[in-house]
């Protein structure tokens, strides 16, 4: 019976080694190298995220032979310039929404209907931007972007 005892204790022992011998070598060739890389990591800035401030939507006739031929509906947000605030616009709402649907409005009376479409995209932004700049001034918006334009009727 005492050499049943003795080689439960050798294999015991055995065991153990075993385990301790496989946990220190995961530890050297696994763990120490995953450790040691994470502290070498360079934290990069990312740049700060845009943002958004939508104007509106506007609903803008199109005039045909003195009758209102269908509606073009239009939505307009613009992207606040970097570095700027994104309360930069507070109070502006009213007279940017005024000014984009006069520029609406005359670009779809006074512009020959491109490809059978009351708006041109880039003639809408470029337009739009300028009545932006001369109400809030320059650099307070980087762009101007159509969200929608929807032509019905």
């Amino acid at each position: 019976m005492c050499g049943v005892g003795v080689k439960k204790i050798i294999i015991g022992v055995v065991a153990l080694a075993v385990l301790a011998g496989g946990g220190f070598a995961g530890w050297e060739f696994f763990l120490r190298d995953f450790l040691a890389s994470e502290e070498k990591v360079e934290k990069v800035e990312l740049p700060p995220k845009p943002f958004f401030v939508t104007i509106g939507s506007f609903d803008v006739p199109v005039i045909e032979g003195h009758q209102v031929t269908r509606m073009v509906k239009v939505r307009i947000a613009v992207e606040i310039a970097e570095g700027q605030s994104m309360f930069a616009l507070r109070g502006y709402g009213p007279p940017l929404r005024d000014a984009y649907l006069a520029e609406l409005v005359n670009m779809v009376m006074w512009h020959k209907i491109e490809g059978g479409h009351a708006l041109h995209l880039p003639s809408v932004k470029k337009r739009l931007m300028t009545a932006t700049e001369e109400i809030v001034g320059k650099g307070v918006v980087a762009q101007v972007l159509v969200d929608m334009i929807l032509e019905h009727g």
